[in-house]
């Protein structure tokens, strides 16, 4: 090779630099913005919506935020209930909070994930959701309608939202 000449490109490395010139054509054209990106509709799209691409997401978010806030409510009353309770056995008091703070910390992760637009949360997200179901029909069954039910009733609309068309659109999934 002689002196001066760049090595030659790698063909990955071609199709990258293609693919950034194609890109940076479209763009000064105004014909396009980021790939996968969504689009706004100017007659129906509010600046919000037309930055996710829908509300389903959001308040599929917002569910699952309002989930993790009561796991970590539930987890301050369990750590509450060993403290005061002599009667509980030290793993049992161990346990418990810690599985409740895991909950949380997982539904956390899941909400924060689907709010920055990662597709891949809104598989176990769907699954936990569904977990609810049987979840809250069992505290019903066992004398907690009050708490069953709510269960439930969010897990519900967590599963409901999560597998609406819009959002698995505004993930950008097909």
């Amino acid at each position: 090779m002689p002196d001066g000449a760049e090595a030659p490109l790698t063909r990955r490395q071609r199709a990258e630099r293609d693919r950034a010139l194609r890109l940076a054509a479209k763009q000064e054209s105004g014909s396009v913005t980021e790939p996968g990106a969504p689009t706004a509709n100017p007659e129906t799209d509010t600046p919000a919506t037309a930055r996710t691409g829908g509300r389903t997401l959001h308040w599929a978010v917002m569910v699952i935020s309002a989930e993790a806030g009561l796991l970590a409510a539930l987890t301050v009353l369990t750590i509450w209930a060993a403290a005061t309770h002599s009667t509980v056995g030290l793993s049992s008091a161990a346990a418990t909070p810690a599985f409740a703070a895991l909950c949380a910390a997982i539904f956390g992760g899941l909400a924060y994930a689907l709010h920055r637009g990662k597709s891949l949360a809104r598989g176990p997200a769907i699954v936990l959701e569904m977990l609810m179901l049987p979840i809250g029909y069992y505290m019903a069954e066992a004398g907690l309608a009050q708490l069953g039910i709510p269960t439930m009733v969010l897990g519900l609309a967590g599963t409901v939202l999560l597998l609406a068309p819009s959002t698995r659109q505004s993930l950008g999934m097909r």
